[in-house]
């Protein structure tokens, strides 16, 4: 199974969970709402990596007279969102790959909240955008940077250094690059840490399995934990990263964009 069958079999199988546990994809997907901000610039919007449709729920709320294209490769996450916006006209859900799409150059605006991250190399992806968008068009989007989970990381490397995760989350300076050789000038930019609370550190992994962000090489070393491992990383979390309150904490580091496209 490759990357993305990985994450695409985690996302589906965490489907009718997902929500329950989507705080933080909630805020990012209002903010990209906020950083869309017109009324009435864009008609013809496509929006990847769509899940279960928080992104396209607010945004069709917020501009209720454009049309949305939301995609994913997750078949599960498109049946939710199906079932969830059934009554709302102006939208179509597909199961597909950015990649499929054919070069039709016809979409005002680009948009993606909490998902570009997995759609690595990012040049290769930013080109099919800018394939994708009217002249002058425009890309907005969330993603998860260096830092997301850090806590997470540091107990894995302090019990199983060994064990690392194949890849990590990109660095800001890496999607400005693969933007500017892709013919894209940023408007707006910010970056913003959330930090979550858990009872203990299970609790953690579970919320992080009912996301389904547990498949992929974000998540995955080239051999799994073992048992004690995992035991003794849970003890190095609880002991380490411990709020106040006595509960441990997350965070959650992400990277809002507001691009154009030169021609």
């Amino acid at each position: 199974m490759n990357n993305r069958q990985s994450v695409a079999a985690r996302f589906s199988a965490s489907a009718h969970t997902y929500d329950t546990y989507a705080d933080v994809h909630h805020i990012a997907a209002a903010k990209v709402v906020d950083l869309v901000g017109d009324r009435g610039r864009s008609k013809h919007i496509l929006e990847i990596g769509c899940g279960t449709g928080i992104l396209t729920e607010k945004l069709k709320r917020a501009l209720p007279d454009v049309s949305i294209t939301a995609i994913d490769i997750a078949e599960a996450m498109i049946a939710v969102a199906l079932k969830k916006m059934a009554s709302i006209s102006g939208i179509q859900f597909h199961q597909q790959s950015i990649d499929t799409l054919s070069n039709t150059s016809t979409f005002d605006l680009i948009i993606s909240s909490s998902s570009l991250h997995w759609m690595t190399p990012y040049k290769r992806t930013f080109s099919k955008v800018n394939s994708l968008l009217k002249p002058k068009g425009r890309f907005v989007f969330s993603l998860m940077k260096e830092g997301t989970l850090k806590e997470l990381h540091n107990s894995r490397l302090a019990v199983a250094p060994d064990k690392p995760v194949q890849a990590p989350l990109p660095k800001p300076s890496a999607i400005r690059e693969a933007l500017k050789d892709n013919d894209f000038d940023i408007s707006k930019e910010f970056e913003q840490e959330v930090m979550v609370t858990f009872p203990s550190t299970r609790k953690l992994i579970e919320a992080l399995n009912k996301q389904g962000v547990t498949g992929g090489t974000f998540s995955h070393s080239d051999s799994l934990l073992s048992r004690s491992e995992l035991k003794k990383l849970c003890d190095h979390y609880d002991n380490t990263y411990k709020s106040s309150s006595g509960e441990v904490f997350a965070t959650y580091a992400l990277m809002y964009i507001c691009a154009q496209k030169r021609t």
